[in-house]
């Protein structure tokens, strides 16, 4: 059963696309095409048993975010580290996971905004209802 590693590099996947979760220069979250660029790959740092913070790779010190963990709203690039539960999924033998808000008030999932499959699409944080566009699967990368 895979699982996630403490410091080891990843890109995340998004299942319904096999777009990759990308920081964008405006401090946005957006689903784009695999461009094998350092805002597509994040730092898995492990804080306790399933709650991970994810830093980008880039040289700005962002980090996968939200903007408040008590409201659904947009996925964004934060300075700070935000903490996620990252859970394994028992779909396609283990492969895929949920991306929850630690500490959020509610089961508040990432998710691919109305399922959109096109390039640059935008991702949120909202309730979740289990379906394909909450699921995320995460590839491990090299990093130099």
């Amino acid at each position: 059963m895979p699982t996630l590693r403490d410091g080891k590099y990843y890109k995340i996947i998004t299942v319904i696309s096999g777009k990759v979760v990308t920081l964008t220069d405006d401090n946005w979250v957006a689903a784009f095409l695999d461009r094998n660029m350092e805002t597509q790959t994040f730092l898995a740092q492990k804080v306790r048993d399933d709650t991970y913070t994810l830093k980008c790779m880039d040289d700005s010190g962002r980090y996968l975010g939200y903007a408040d963990r008590n409201k659904k709203g947009w996925a964004i690039a934060s300075k700070e580290a935000c903490e996620w539960d990252i859970t394994q999924w028992k779909t396609r033998g283990w492969a895929e996971y949920r991306i929850w808000v630690h500490g959020a008030p509610s089961e508040t999932v990432l998710d691919l905004r109305a399922g959109n499959e096109a390039d640059g699409a935008w991702i949120q944080t909202s309730e979740s209802n289990s379906t394909c566009p909450q699921y995320w699967l995460f590839t491990e990368v090299p990093w130099n």
